[in-house]
């Protein structure tokens, strides 16, 4: 029988401020060995995935009743889940990678060259003083690619068992995320761009993005974070596809740091992205991509979402749910507090998934180091009803 954790705590009194007493409860171990790289809530079912560890060597897919406290299934993923994203009522998408043996994929001396060449630069390299050349980031995107081929899943749990088909892309394809409906299905090249798959091909769009991550799509139009690239740190930018021209419009005119977080708010009216470094949360208004509002966070921002009228901020150092009230301009009307009462190594809260019908956010920590500690949380609030939801 797994074991429960429940702690209760008042926040501190800040003026306008929402009281939260706050539980925390462990959905899974938390876990030295076994890294949770994807969460969603999608219906009654919270669904995760993981990377194979030292004492499992498979991929896996969970699947958990709605409040976290039952594991309903597992099942073993042939690829890697990069990413974890909504795939129609009760069905799941996961997008990764498969390793292949470096020294099968790259039998040529030439290709053996070039990548050791390259991993001489990359030990000195040094974005100001030694930035690496075009042609040694081909060369590394390449290289990535020739070691690993990538696929896709599509997931459901039925009578009581996870069914899983997947679906394998060109070899000259690195995928890791999803946007869109069965219908409409895009996927983002690590290198190369994005792209629509359609009857197993693949069809590029004609914008240009550096390094695509995350995405989103709101009718006509697909959200993409752009990860840029190594030699500049603050090239960074959420880029804005229009489907139907393919044109491709960066956000931010001056580029950022990382960007995260990415969620949107009121059915598509707002796009939300998270800037950490900066301790940021961005809203854009989505009918004019326009930004609207940047909120300064407490912490270090990693995820977002919508949690009834409120935007919530999931933030590291310190680990806290902050919920601001997009109905009247943003303003910070509740805060849940749960970094004293989760182990200190629990350190890297990256995803959240919220269930407003009871009070509860999921945070995943999915960081793998040597005392950092990868799993699954339930965050609920017990006092009052948050403001967030009340009537």
């Amino acid at each position: 029988m797994k074991q429960t954790l429940i702690v209760l705590i008042g926040l501190v009194v800040v003026p306008g401020l929402a009281l939260a007493k706050v539980t925390v409860e462990p959905v899974t171990p938390q876990r030295l060995h076994k890294l949770y790289t994807g969460l969603l809530l999608q219906g009654d079912k919270l669904w995760a995935t993981t990377q194979r560890s030292i004492n499992d060597n498979n991929h896996r897919i969970e699947v958990y009743s709605q409040d976290g406290k039952r594991l309903l299934g597992s099942a073993v993923l042939p690829h890697m889940a990069d990413s974890l994203a909504a795939f129609g009522p009760d069905v799941v998408i996961a997008v990764g990678r498969h390793q292949i043996d470096r020294e099968k994929a790259i039998d040529h001396e030439a290709e053996k060259k070039k990548f050791a060449e390259l991993e001489d630069t990359a030990e000195i390299f040094d974005p100001v003083t030694n930035p690496i050349s075009e042609e040694a980031l081909a060369a590394y995107y390449d290289e990535l690619k020739s070691g690993s081929h990538s696929f896709y899943s599509v997931v459901r749990f039925v009578n009581g068992k996870i069914e899983l088909k997947t679906a394998e892309f060109p070899i000259s394809i690195l995928a890791e995320f999803f946007a869109g409906t069965p219908e409409r299905m895009y996927f983002q090249d690590v290198s190369d761009g994005v792209f629509s798959w359609v009857n197993g091909k693949e069809t590029f769009l004609k914008g240009h993005v550096v390094a695509p991550g995350r995405m989103t799509l709101l009718g006509d139009s697909l959200y993409v974070l752009s990860r840029g690239t190594l030699n500049d740190p603050f090239d960074k930018n959420l880029v804005h596809f229009d489907l139907k021209t393919q044109v491709a419009t960066k956000l931010f005119p001056e580029g950022t740091t990382v960007l995260g977080g990415l969620a949107v708010l009121e059915g598509g009216k707002r796009v939300v992205v998270t800037e950490a470094v900066a301790k940021k949360a961005h809203v854009f208004d989505a009918s004019t991509n326009k930004l609207e509002q940047s909120i300064a966070t407490q912490g270090l921002p990693e995820a977002s979402a919508q949690y009834g009228r409120c935007l919530v901020v999931l933030t590291a150092k310190p680990r806290q749910l902050s919920f601001y009230d997009f109905k009247n301009g943003f303003r910070k009307i509740d805060q849940w507090d749960f970094d004293k009462l989760i182990n200190v190594d629990f350190e890297a809260p990256r995803f959240a998934a919220v269930d407003e019908s009871a009070g509860r956010i999921f945070v995943e920590s999915s960081f793998f180091g040597n005392h950092s500690l990868s799993g699954i949380i339930s965050v609920q609030n017990k006092g009052e009803k948050s403001p967030c939801v009340a009537n």
